[in-house]
């Protein structure tokens, strides 16, 4: 078997590259002899931020040592008693201090965080970098916010065409003896350090997660979210209802339409059809949601794989974390839309307010355009009608009114 154990995603934010493009596109740059300092900050899982956030800091220290200055000048003035300090108020303190609050306002959108996503990826042997990490990093990059994104790669077996079927069967029994050791290198690290972390299964990387939660039931008091990629489990497949934290599901996005692999390979192997094509039964446990994605990424062309939906994983845990992104909606008409089972993923519910009431609001996230989102109301009739769109998800969020992230409220 191949080398176990997590290592971090590297990466090294650049100044005006197009995160459009680098989001699907391998980085051509990334070779085995990085240099040491690129290295480190990887296994620290921190990021190098932009050259806008070091102005930023600059401009924020420059404006303290300029007030401190005027402070100085208008004491050593002519002016007395009184005067003096209605002058030194109303002249310079004042001004200053709201410049210094509109320099500052770009300096905190590099906020902090200690949260940790981690990634298990699935069926076909171990895999160095996987997409979900290069679109979750480059997200978290050009947010500026410095989390985590890590890697846990580990030997699922090659695929072997003449030998599917074997193939798939060791790789689910590799998958159990993995979950094992997943849960003491992964999770009772996070948990023994109480550093909030998020968990990412990717098709039967899904069965190491599951299996490694149910080791540690009722231990999983720094896990903030589950979240299943085209999973490669029948159906049927549960946890008991105390393994994880109180209120917490997992959330299931299964793709019933163009997971070609699921829908072919998974009820032929297993007799069951597989809770990442048509979602899972037990709705105490799961959150299912449907979406459009292709269970491999391709390379070349467009990509409307799982991998697409680090983007919108990020925005909504960051919101849970009370992280927000600046960034405005686009101009809504208000219009009635179609079903979107080809070209969108339904990637959340919330409850929101709309014209002043509070109703559930369906999120869903373009597979052609990762960043692009939009809300809607599904009337009782079926009717679907657009309330906001825009590129960013958290104007979405704030025009709604959305309070909490937490399933029960929606």
């Amino acid at each position: 078997m191949g080398k176990m154990g997590m290592v971090h995603c590297e990466w090294e934010y650049e100044p005006g590259k197009s995160s459009q493009t680098a989001k699907y596109a391998k980085d051509a740059k990334r070779t085995t002899n990085r240099s040491k300092d690129v290295e480190d900050r990887a296994t620290n899982g921190s990021i190098h931020l932009s050259s806008d956030t070091n102005r930023e800091t600059i401009a924020f220290i420059a404006g303290c040592v300029i007030l401190f200055f005027r402070v100085i000048s208008a004491f050593r003035g002519s002016l007395t008693g009184r005067f003096r300090m209605k002058h030194l108020l109303l002249r310079w303190c004042v001004p200053t201090m709201l410049w210094l609050l509109t320099a500052s306002a770009g300096f905190g959108n590099a906020q902090s965080t200690n949260l940790t996503f981690v990634y298990v990826h699935g069926f076909g042997g171990e895999k160095a970098d996987p997409q979900f990490c290069v679109n979750m990093r480059e997200f978290l990059a050009e947010a500026k916010i410095p989390a985590r994104v890590a890697n846990y790669p580990w030997d699922s077996v090659e695929v072997d065409v003449l030998k599917a079927g074997a193939s798939w069967r060791e790789s689910e029994r590799r998958a159990d003896e993995e979950s094992q050791r997943f849960a003491s290198t992964v999770i009772d690290k996070y948990e023994q350090s109480q550093t909030p972390y998020v968990l990412v299964g990717f098709s039967v990387g899904s069965r190491v997660v599951l299996g490694a939660l149910e080791a540690r039931k009722g231990q999983l008091k720094s896990l903030q979210a589950v979240y299943f990629l085209g999973s490669a489990m029948a159906r049927d497949t549960s946890l008991p209802k105390d393994v994880l934290p109180p209120g917490m599901r997992i959330t299931n996005y299964h793709s019933p339409l163009r997971d070609k692999v699921h829908k072919t390979a998974f009820s032929f192997m297993s007799g069951l059809p597989a809770g990442g094509e048509v979602g899972y039964d037990d709705d105490l446990v799961f959150e299912n949601y449907a979406v459009s994605c292709t269970h491999a990424y391709k390379g070349v062309g467009v990509h409307i794989d799982y991998s697409q939906l680090a983007v919108a994983i990020g925005y909504i845990e960051l919101f849970k974390k009370g992280i927000i992104i600046p960034g405005r909606l686009n101009f809504n008409l208000g219009s009635r839309v179609g079903e979107g089972d080809i070209w969108w993923n339904k990637v959340l519910q919330v409850s929101a307010t709309v014209r002043g009431k509070r109703m559930p609001v369906v999120i869903e996230q373009s597979n052609m355009r990762a960043d692009y989102f939009r809300a809607l109301v599904i009337k009782k009739d079926g009717s679907r009608k657009r309330i906001a769109r825009g590129r960013n998800l958290h104007a979405i969020f704030r025009f709604l009114k959305v309070d909490s992230l937490n399933t029960s409220d929606s």
